[in-house]
């Protein structure tokens, strides 16, 4: 009868210390910053009559956690900003330099590349982004 409550007892303290343990993975997860996967340099490319190319250079904002800023974003060496949400970003309607921009960008599942919709001064681009010296942080 002794071994029968040992028994019972060690399984119940090895469900509790799995359970716990499965917890601890879940916050982990929680605490990964999504925007990590996307910081770095990136190469941009739209066809404006001709193709052009251009490096991009994605950070994170400091002070609010869906936002990012996005260096020499499109035609200019102006900073805009994008707010991030699972796998889209949002650019406001803001200036950028001389021009007004908004629009989305899709990022693939695989952080490999974003494709964006642009609306600059009233007029549409397409513009892809891909990864540019940068080793993406995947989280599976």
């Amino acid at each position: 009868m002794k071994y029968k409550y040992l028994f019972i007892s060690v399984l119940l303290m090895a469900i509790i210390s799995m359970s716990a343990t499965c917890q601890d993975d879940i916050e982990d997860q929680d605490l990964v910053d999504k925007r990590e996967n996307i910081e770095g340099k990136w190469h941009g490319s739209y066809n404006d009559g001709a193709p052009v190319d251009y490096e991009i250079e994605i950070t994170l904002d400091a002070e609010d956690e869906t936002k990012i800023n996005l260096k020499n974003f499109f035609r200019g060496d102006e900073t805009a900003y994008a707010i991030m949400t699972e796998n889209t970003l949002t650019i406001p309607s803001q200036s950028y330099g001389s021009e007004t921009i908004e629009g989305t960008g899709i990022i693939q599942n695989d952080y490999q590349r974003i494709e964006w919709q642009l609306i600059v001064d009233d007029e549409e681009f397409a513009v892809t982004y891909t990864p540019g010296g940068v080793t993406k942080k995947v989280e599976n």
